[in-house]
């Protein structure tokens, strides 16, 4: 399709997965690009699909400091990889580490952990970027644009009786928004649900809890939707929560876990994906970086279980390259995208209970203007 330089529409993995072709091809056609969301620029290693999808290339530690100690790697002074290994088959364990590396993609931070970096070429390669998005400042892609010195401006949409266009940035908008979520969103302040709860809930607090504390958590999840909203008349098919993968098994309780089964003639008549949408759409639990769905549009009654941070050696790649990142923006930009799943992006009303105090405090700071 670029060789033939027709009009393309593309998932963002796709997009991901541009070569040196791609490159070449989209220069060539004199393309524009539009993006309806910021895209997953930098990544780690591990996450990315060509490694989630085949364990056997998943990179531990000790697979990069072996790398790094038999001089397979090395990396400058901007953290960049070269891969000094000679070739390999594709049925190798580094085989992708190696042609991410060979690609120029491959970043190494403190010695132990890779990451992956979309090649800043893709972007200079287009005519013009847009890229249509909100909270930019909470988002890798604008820290990964200052690192590679691709400057970008904020713009904002003007509505002249229906004719749309784009004007300089109005942060105006931005604040009346943030002031209706303020008249919108109900949020759980009653000490039984918030006070017991002075632990942090990041990640690490999750990878350390005991039973008893996961039990604990479970417990205010569980009186929280049937019984500090048992006056609103609560359904499960109005519930809307998270937390991390994979605790959500953890917390999951009767009334707020399914709307409702799959039936068997469904599961018959089907396909995969489709019963995996059906899936999702009939489960109260809904991950935490959810975005671009409309699937739960109807529901109110919201809990966000967990104290968002970024991967602290994403943040550590950007400042070790002279580049603050602002990990407070990250979580809002993250939070306001899920509470926007919700009927919120309707301009309706919502309950909203987070157990965890910087989260309660980084919303209200944000709605405070």
């Amino acid at each position: 399709m670029l060789s033939q330089n027709v009009n393309i529409c593309v998932t963002h993995s796709t997009f991901l997965n541009s070569t040196e072709e791609t490159l070449q091809a989209i220069h060539e056609g004199g393309y524009t690009l539009i993006l309806d969301e910021c895209l997953d620029v930098v990544q780690p290693f591990n996450s990315i699909s060509t490694v989630e999808d085949v364990p056997r290339q998943q990179m531990s530690k000790n697979d990069v400091s072996w790398l790094l100690a038999n001089g397979v790697i090395i990396v400058d002074d901007n953290a960049k990889v070269t891969w000094c290994g000679g070739t390999a088959g594709n049925d190798f364990k580094f085989s992708e580490a190696q042609r991410l590396a060979c690609a120029g993609r491959l970043y190494c931070v403190n010695g132990t952990f890779l990451v992956t970096i979309f090649p800043p070429e893709i972007f200079t390669a287009f005519n013009e970027v847009f890229a249509m998005t909100y909270c930019f400042d909470g988002y890798t892609m604008k820290y990964y644009l200052l690192m590679f010195n691709l400057c970008y401006e904020l713009r904002s949409i003007a509505n002249d009786n229906g004719a749309y266009s784009l004007v300089p940035y109005n942060p105006e908008a931005d604040y009346a928004f943030r002031r209706k979520c303020a008249e919108l969103i109900n949020l759980c302040s009653e000490d039984r649900l918030n006070q017991p709860v002075t632990r942090s809930l990041a990640r690490n607090w999750f990878d350390k809890a005991s039973k008893d504390d996961l039990k604990s958590l479970k417990n205010q999840l569980g009186y929280y939707f049937r019984r500090y909203l048992k006056g609103l008349n609560v359904k499960a098919a109005d519930i809307m929560w998270t937390t991390l993968k994979p605790h959500d098994t953890d917390l999951k309780g009767d009334g707020y876990t399914r709307i409702a089964s799959i039936t068997k003639t469904d599961r018959e008549k089907l396909s995969s994906n489709e019963i995996e949408r059906l899936e999702k759409q009939l489960s109260c639990f809904v991950p935490c970086n959810a975005r671009a769905t409309n699937d739960f549009k109807h529901r109110w009654a919201l809990a966000y279980c967990l104290n968002l941070h970024q991967n602290r050696y994403i943040v550590r790649f950007f400042r070790d390259n002279g580049i603050d990142y602002n990990e407070d923006a990250f979580t809002i930009a993250n939070l306001i995208q899920w509470l926007c799943r919700s009927r919120l992006r309707e301009g309706r009303e919502i309950e909203l209970y987070m157990p965890s105090l910087r989260m309660r405090e980084l919303l209200t700071k944000w709605m405070d203007v």
